[in-house]
C-alpha cells in the first residue's frame, strides 16, 4: 500500500473492494452474429473511456441486444455500478449512469449504495491507480485480474464522513476547475496574439511595394517517401507533417523520423526555409526549420533569396494579410487547397533589408515576452494537477475534512455491508433461477405478439422495452405484420394512445 494512503482514522477501517461490493468482469457478444447487437443494452468498452472526464457514463459507441447479454459474458450492471478498465489501459474509472454492461476490459463492483457512496469510490481508485498498475501482471499487455481487484485495499470510513468528503473534494475541484478555465483562456489569448502582433507591419495601402513570393525566393511543394520501402523509415532525420507545425515557430523536431535514404529521394528543407500548410483546416499552419529534414506533400517550402531576411518571411506568413490570400486563392471544393502555382503568386510586402531587421528585433523581442507568459501559465496548469492529486491523498487518510461523531461505527457499517451484499447475491441467484433465457435462434414476432399480447391492447414501445430484437429487426418484422393485417391499430380514448391489437 502507497505509504502516503497507509494511515487512516482509527474510526475507519482497512478492507478490500471485495468487502464492500461483488466484483463482475464483462465480456463481448460474438461480432459474427448481427442479432447480437444494436439493440437497447449500453455496453462500453475502455476506448469508451479515453479521454472522458465526466463521473457518470450513460453509454458507449456500441449497443448489444438481450440476447447479445445472454449469450456472452457480459453482465447487467444495475445504476450506481462502478467500471474500472483492467487492462489497455489500466485506471479508467467511471459510474454507470444506468444499467449498462462492459466488455471484458473492465473490472466492474456492484455496491450496497447506501451503505457505500459511489462516487467515495470512485475518487479512491483515481487516487490508487498507481497501485493497480503496479499489482496487475502480464507479458503482451499488463492486465489486473479478478482476484487482485479484489484485494485492493480500501480505507472504510462511516458513511456520513463518505459524503462529507464527497462535497469536500467536488467544492475543491470545482474551485480547481474554474482556475483551469481562467488558465485556458489565458493561453488562447496569447496564442492569438502571437498570430496577431505583427498585423500592423502588414497593413497595405498605396505606399505598400509588393513582391510575388517566387519573386522573393524559390517555392517547392513537399513529398512523402514511398512506405512500402522500409529503407526510407525509422532513421534519425526530421520528417516535417502538418502536426509538426503552428505551436512553436522553431523547427527543431518532427514527431516522424525517416532515414539518409529516404531523404535522398524527396524535397529538402534547409535551414532556414519557411514551411507552410497549403489544405483544409489547417491551411496556414507555419514554421521555420531550425534542423534539417524533409517535408510531406501537404507543405509548400519558401527558400528566402539574400534579400530577404528568413524570420521576416515567417512573421509576413503570420499576418492576416497573408493568411487572407490564401483562403481567397485557395480551391473551394470539399477541401480547400491552394496549388504552387498560385502560392508562388501571392503578395509579400517588400521593405529594405534595415527595415526587415528592424521588424524582426521588435517581433522577437514580443515573441519572447509571450514565450515567457505561456510557459509561467502552464506551469500553473500543471499546479493543478498536483494540487488534484493531493487534495485526493488527504481524503482517504482523514485529513480532509474534521471528525464528528456518527450513527454507525465501521465495525457496524462492515456487518451491514456484509448482509446487504448477500442479499444482492441472493436477489440476482433468483432473478437467474425464475428467468427464461431468449432463444438465440430467430425469433418471430408473430408468436411473441400471441404468447404476450394475445387478449391485450399493446403499444410499438412494449414491444421495445422487451428486449428480444434490434430496432432494425423489430421494425422490419412489424412493418410486415402491419402489411399482412396481423395487427390492427387503433385510437384509446381513454389513455389519449395508440395501440394495437391482434387481430
Amino acid at each position: 500500500m502507497n505509504n502516503e494512503l497507509s494511515n487512516i482514522p482509527s474510526t475507519w477501517k482497512w478492507v478490500t473492494l471485495d468487502d464492500i461490493g461483488i466484483v463482475v468482469s464483462g465480456g463481448t457478444p460474438s461480432t459474427k452474429d448481427p442479432e447480437f447487437w444494436n439493440g437497447n443494452i449500453p455496453w462500453i468498452t475502455p476506448a469508451d473511456l479515453s479521454s472522458y472526464e465526466d463521473i457518470y457514463i450513460s453509454k458507449g459507441r456500441r449497443n448489444i441486444s438481450q440476447v447479445g447479454l445472454e449469450y456472452s459474458s457480459a453482465i447487467l450492471l444495475p445504476k450506481n455500478s462502478i467500471v474500472f478498465s483492467s487492462r489497455a489501459p489500466i485506471g479508467y474509472v467511471a459510474i454507470a449512469q444506468n444499467k449498462m454492461a462492459t466488455n471484458q476490459g473492465f473490472k466492474n463492483l456492484i455496491l450496497p449504495i447506501d451503505l457505500v457512496n459511489p462516487k467515495y469510490v470512485y475518487y479512491y481508485l483515481k487516487a490508487i491507480k498507481e497501485l493497480a498498475e503496479n499489482m496487475a501482471s502480464g507479458t503482451t499487455f499488463l492486465e489486473l485480474s479478478t482476484s487482485k481487484f479484489k484485494l485492493i485495499p480500501f480505507p472504510l470510513a462511516p458513511i456520513e464522513e463518505q459524503n462529507k468528503i464527497v462535497e469536500k473534494i467536488e467544492e475543491l475541484f470545482s474551485q480547481i476547475k474554474n482556475s483551469e478555465d481562467n488558465l485556458l483562456n489565458s493561453l488562447k489569448s496569447l496564442e492569438k496574439l502571437k498570430f496577431s502582433i505583427g498585423n500592423k507591419f502588414f497593413i497595405k495601402d498605396d505606399n505598400s511595394k509588393i513582391k510575388k513570393i517566387k519573386n522573393i525566393g524559390v517555392v517547392s511543394t513537399g513529398k512523402t517517401p514511398s512506405t512500402i520501402n522500409k529503407e526510407f523509415y525509422d532513421g534519425d532525420v526530421n520528417f516535417f507533417k502538418p502536426s509538426d507545425l503552428g505551436d512553436d515557430l522553431m523547427l527543431y523536431q518532427s514527431e516522424m523520423k525517416i532515414s539518409k535514404k529516404g531523404w535522398n529521394v524527396i524535397s529538402q528543407a534547409e535551414v532556414d526555409s519557411i514551411l507552410v500548410t497549403c489544405i483544409g483546416s489547417i491551411l496556414g499552419k507555419v514554421g521555420i526549420v531550425k534542423k534539417e529534414g524533409g517535408f510531406n506533400q501537404q507543405i509548400n517550402k519558401i527558400t528566402v533569396n539574400k534579400d530577404y531576411i528568413p524570420e521576416y518571411i515567417l512573421y509576413f506568413c503570420l499576418s492576416q494579410f497573408f493568411k487572407n490570400q490564401l483562403v481567397e486563392n485557395s480551391s473551394s471544393t470539399t477541401i480547400s487547397i491552394i496549388n504552387k502555382t498560385k502560392f508562388e503568386n501571392l503578395d509579400v510586402f517588400d521593405v529594405d533589408i534595415e527595415k526587415q531587421r528592424e521588424i524582426v528585433n521588435f517581433l522577437n523581442e514580443k515573441h519572447d515576452e509571450l514565450k515567457s507568459q505561456e510557459k509561467s501559465v502552464r506551469i500553473e496548469l500543471e499546479k493543478t494537477r498536483f494540487l488534484r492529486d493531493k487534495i485526493l491523498k488527504q481524503a482517504f487518510v482523514g485529513d480532509l475534512i474534521d471528525r464528528f461523531d456518527t450513527n454507525l461505527s465501521t465495525e457496524e457499517l462492515f456487518e451491514n455491508i456484509r448482509s446487504e451484499k448477500e442479499k444482492i447475491l441472493a436477489k440476482q441467484q433468483e432473478v437467474v433461477k425464475s428467468h427464461t433465457k431468449v432463444s438465440k435462434a430467430k425469433h418471430d414476432l408473430k408468436d411473441i405478439i400471441n404468447s404476450k399480447f394475445s387478449n391485450v391492447p399493446f403499444r410499438f414501445e412494449d414491444l421495445v422495452e422487451l428486449n428480444i430484437f434490434s430496432i432494425v429487426q423489430l421494425s422490419e418484422q412489424w412493418d410486415k405484420l402491419l402489411f399482412e393485417g396481423y395487427i390492427k391499430k387503433n385510437y384509446n380514448i381513454e389513455t389519449k394512445q395508440i395501440q394495437f391489437n391482434k387481430v
